[in-house]
């Protein structure tokens, strides 16, 4: 049996959405490296959090971050029942940018712009190229008529100037094979 050390406490809980439990769910105590995901109940322990006011963060793909301020005393056990909410819009998306760490897109020193399975799907996109043309401030143009390599102009930069990431990993230059 595990016993919390005296300056430390416990925080256990659920997370759910309307639907029920959401197991893989990333439960973290912000400013410190306490994380955990969910099981397949949508349930979580932390344990050896510091006492005090700690501020607990959900994060879950396809869900707005939960936060919420959590007191913990000492040899205490906290539960918790978190409620996600589902984000439509996809604001919440963690990205990389311009600045090379992971940021939420909403607090992004740049425009950063996906372009998801459901815009290709919409545009009959059949390559990257053909998904670019319908990216605001995102121009594809064929530049050799004879090969057919085509360069992508980001605000009317040319292409060595822009940075295309598919999956996480740069296209590692402006040009795209059709």
């Amino acid at each position: 049996m595990f016993t919390t050390p005296p300056d430390f406490g416990v925080v256990e809980g659920v997370v759910v959405d309307d639907e029920g439990p959401l197991a893989g769910a990333v439960v973290m105590i912000g400013q410190t490296t306490l994380a955990v995901t969910t099981d397949a109940e949508g349930r979580f322990r932390l344990e050896e959090v510091p006492v005090g006011k700690q501020q607990l963060v959900v994060r879950f793909v396809g869900f707005k971050m939960a936060e919420s301020e959590v007191s913990i005393e000492a040899g205490v056990t906290a539960n918790l029942t978190i409620k996600m909410e589902a984000d439509v819009l996809g604001l919440e998306e963690v990205v990389v940018s311009a600045n090379r760490y992971e940021s939420n897109r909403k607090e992004a020193p740049v425009v950063v712009s996906n372009l998801g399975k459901k815009l290709k799907r919409a545009t009959q996109s059949l390559s990257l190229d053909e998904g670019l043309n319908f990216q605001p401030g995102l121009r594809v143009e064929t530049n050799c008529q004879n090969c057919g390599f085509t360069q992508v102009r980001m605000n009317g930069l040319e292409g060595p100037y822009t940075q295309i990431l598919v999956n996480s990993r740069p296209v590692f230059s402006s040009l795209i094979c059709v």
